[in-house]
């Protein structure tokens, strides 16, 4: 029963570094976009690797993403959730290195 406790120890652990991992790569992918400061840094990934965004900022956000009648999208969120090869090597790289530490 041990290994399994240290199986979910390595997994949280790896989870929990993998959405700062992804957390930098959205704020990113919301910066090359042309997002405002205000808006990205306060973006994140959740621990159900799912984009959180602030409550104040829900409205703004989703006029930059899908666009208005006066502004074309730039649908930054939508780009970085079709591009998880990296997120997911990275996970299966910091749970390999855990799993190796236990």
């Amino acid at each position: 029963m041990k290994e399994i406790k240290n199986f979910k120890s390595a997994l949280r652990a790896a989870s929990h570094e993998t959405a700062n991992y992804m957390t930098g790569h959205l704020r990113a992918e919301a910066e090359a976009s042309g997002w405002p400061d205000n808006i990205t840094r306060r973006m994140r990934i959740d621990g159900s690797f799912k984009v959180h965004v602030h409550d104040s900022h829900k409205a703004e956000v989703h006029n930059l993403e899908y666009g208005t009648p006066d502004t074309q999208p730039t649908a930054a969120i939508r780009r970085f959730n079709n591009r998880t090869h990296e997120s997911e090597k990275f996970l299966a790289g910091r749970l390999s290195k855990l799993m190796g530490e236990i």
